[in-house]
């Protein structure tokens, strides 16, 4: 999340630019790929990250991998189109604590 939100905050101009003139871009599609993907690639290494955990232990780790990736990207996409919300390094320094709380309640 910390990686992520780096690159949408450097970039926020060109992101709002993507979706907001073209609806039926592929961008969040994209991203949300990507994150999965980066997921199931964590969940074979030596990662103990709370969230890669979880993915080890599911029955279905690749629908989850992308229940998780959806998640971050529907955020993410929320952040994008509401010039009300607050600065996405504010906003993941919150989530990526809420995400942990979460996390240890499984």
């Amino acid at each position: 999340m910390t990686a992520i939100s780096r690159v949408m905050t450097a970039n926020q101009a060109q992101l709002r630019n993507m979706t907001s003139q073209n609806k039926s871009t592929t961008v969040y599609t994209d991203l949300t790929k990507i994150l999965a993907d980066n997921l199931k690639t964590a969940i074979i290494s030596d990662t103990t990250h709370p969230l890669i955990t979880q993915l080890r232990r599911a029955s279905q780790p690749e629908f989850l991998a992308y229940a998780y990736a959806g998640m971050l990207v529907g955020i993410i996409q929320k952040w994008n189109e509401d010039p009300q919300t607050t600065t996405l390094e504010t906003f993941s320094g919150s989530f990526k604590h809420d995400m942990t709380a979460l996390l240890q309640t499984f």
